[in-house]
């Protein structure tokens, strides 16, 4: 792993090497989502690679290049929760629980366990059907809740934005499997890409596997961004006819393809008994 500074946090991600390491300082942080007080992170970076990922704007990359993790992360949990009254425990916020690293170190695993064994649930957002692994620990508690994200109806260009993810079969497979097993499940189609993502065509692959599904548009916040810079390369190779169009809605969500997508989305909410919260 490369050596970073304390004064170097990524882009989205205040934690630094001290949180890491130090006993002294918390696991579990304010959530910025009103329904969970705290959220639990037990990586910094990220081996899932998007190269749409806002925490590419920083750090030449190193989100990607190198993953971290709490050292004791079940002792100090356990330790902090002992503190609270049982409640949902968000995973998800800075970085994915269930990326590649995971299978090895079982940080996400250890302390789902923590939680269960205190009375804790736990709501979870990922890319990943890693999550199915866990279902013993995740079945006890109660009102637990486990989201996938996917948002490329065309497997091809997923696999150039999404160097490190599952296919979208296996994440729909999982929340299938999750669902079938009890557990309440949600959907982000994210990042939707103007005039590349098919929507309904996701929302048609996700029938009967959630309960709701969330709609976000691709977010950039500059053109000199290395996430925008990755996008637009592979766009301007690949789909040069609509480069112009999509870089104009991209940067603004009063263009008429979203306009259109949100008159479409109406309709579709009315025939499905899937509740669909757009968020664009």
């Amino acid at each position: 792993m490369g050596e970073n500074s304390d004064s170097d946090s990524w882009l989205g991600d205040p934690r630094l090497d001290s949180d890491l390491g130090s006993k002294a300082e918390p696991v579990l942080l304010p959530c910025s989502l009103p329904e969970y007080e705290y959220q639990l992170d037990p990586y910094i970076g990220c081996g899932h690679q998007c190269l749409y990922c806002y925490a590419l704007c920083s750090q030449n990359g190193g989100w990607m290049n190198e993953v971290r993790s709490y050292k004791n992360l079940s002792e100090r949990l356990a330790d902090q929760v002992s503190q609270l009254d049982p409640q949902p425990i968000y995973m998800g916020w800075y970085s994915d629980p269930y990326q590649p690293i995971e299978a090895e170190r079982c940080q996400t695993r250890e302390s789902l366990q923590v939680l269960l064994d205190a009375g804790f649930s736990a709501c979870i957002l990922t890319k990943s059907d890693l999550v199915v692994r866990d279902i013993d620990a995740l079945l006890p508690m109660p009102e637990v809740s486990v989201g996938i994200s996917l948002g490329f109806s065309d497997d091809s260009l997923r696999c150039l934005l999404e160097l490190g993810t599952p296919p979208n079969h296996s994440r729909i497979t999982a929340l299938r499997t999750l669902k079938e097993a009890g557990i309440g499940t949600y959907a982000l189609i994210c990042p939707i890409l103007p005039f590349l993502t098919d929507i309904p065509m996701l929302l048609e692959s996700l029938h009967g596997t959630v309960d709701s599904v969330w709609l976000y548009p691709i977010s950039i916040q500059q053109e000199a961004g290395r996430n925008w810079q990755n996008i637009w390369g592979v766009v301007n190779e690949r789909y040069p006819d609509l480069a112009t169009n999509f870089k104009a809605a991209v940067f603004n969500l009063n263009h008429e393809y979203w306009q259109k997508q949100r008159t479409l989305m109406k309709e579709w909410a009315k025939e499905s008994d899937v509740e669909l919260f757009v968020n664009f």
